[in-house]
């Protein structure tokens, strides 16, 4: 009996919804950032899928050109090429971002730690080669990771060390879907998957 019961309520919510949109099911796939994505989003004409895809794609560019250490042309790209203690005026996006990284950094006692670059670089060019660091260059590397060594004051970004470099991977992508998320929400799409 119990079981009818949700069936009947599961089939009465679903057709109930179903009369209620007209909108249609939206499928956008693509590989952006290195990474395939789908998008599914109920839009009931062509004008609202042309808005979806505009979103989509120009949060994807957005998040790319700022926060993508692989964009050789990205915020954080040429932040990671400034020489110790030079200082640079950051977007207030990537202001806003790095704040909130330094706060998981602090939250997780460093186990999050986006200055892990250094050692990225060193296990993927060894590894390459088919080999290891060496003690001797992992304790080399080693003092160039750290948030202590990020600097953000008034607005502007320096690092205390040579080499030090930031990798949002870990976090960027997701970054990324959530402002899709919000921003499609605010352009009145509630069904997105």
């Amino acid at each position: 009996m119990k079981l009818s019961f949700y069936y009947f309520s599961f089939l009465f919510f679903f057709f109930s919804n179903l009369e209620a949109s007209n909108s249609l099911l939206l499928l956008m796939e693509g590989v952006k950032m290195t990474i395939p994505f789908e998008v599914k989003v109920g839009a009931e004409n062509s004008e609202e899928q042309t808005k979806v895809f505009e979103i989509v794609n120009s949060t994807f560019d957005e998040v790319d050109i700022i926060y993508n250490n692989w964009n050789p042309k990205s915020e954080i790209s040429f932040l990671n090429q400034l020489p110790a203690h030079k200082k640079h005026k950051l977007s207030k996006d990537l202001e806003m971002f790095l704040k909130e990284c330094e706060a998981y950094v602090r939250l997780t006692d460093g186990k999050f730690d986006p200055t892990i670059g250094p050692f990225h670089k060193l296990w993927t060019s060894r590894l390459e080669n088919g080999g290891i660091p060496s003690k001797e260059e992992i304790t080399r590397v080693f003092q160039k990771v750290g948030w202590q060594h990020i600097h953000i004051e008034d607005g502007y970004f320096y690092k205390d060390e040579e080499g030090v470099s930031i990798d949002l991977g870990g976090v960027a992508k997701g970054y990324a879907v959530d402002i899709i998320v919000d921003r499609l929400n605010k352009a009145g799409f509630d069904n997105i998957y």
